[in-house]
């Protein structure tokens, strides 16, 4: 008898792969927002990456410590989801019907 997840097995890999760059490509997006809007009106279109640029070299604050803490807990964010994404397709895979 054919397995109804067969073909879902087989593309698992790929599915996996597909999330995963999708996801880190939505959360690098700054581009687009920055020529369009450079944040909107009333930081309507404000993402994380152009609050780090505003902050580090637009404000006439000076201040890189804290847009650089921003940074680095944005990546340890986006690497705890993509790790977990990754264990959780891992694990279905080990599992027996």
């Amino acid at each position: 008898m054919l397995n109804p997840d067969g073909p879902l097995n087989a593309l698992r890999p790929t599915l996996l792969n597909l999330l995963i760059l999708s996801f880190i490509g939505k959360m690098k997006v700054f581009d687009l927002v920055w020529i369009m809007t450079k944040g909107g009106p009333l930081w309507s279109t404000e993402t994380v990456s152009t609050y780090v640029y505003k902050r580090a070299f637009e404000w006439s604050t000076f201040d890189l410590g804290y847009p650089s803490a921003v940074a680095a807990v944005w990546f340890i964010v986006v690497l705890v989801f993509v790790l977990g994404l990754t264990w959780l397709f891992h694990q279905r895979e080990r599992l027996e019907y």
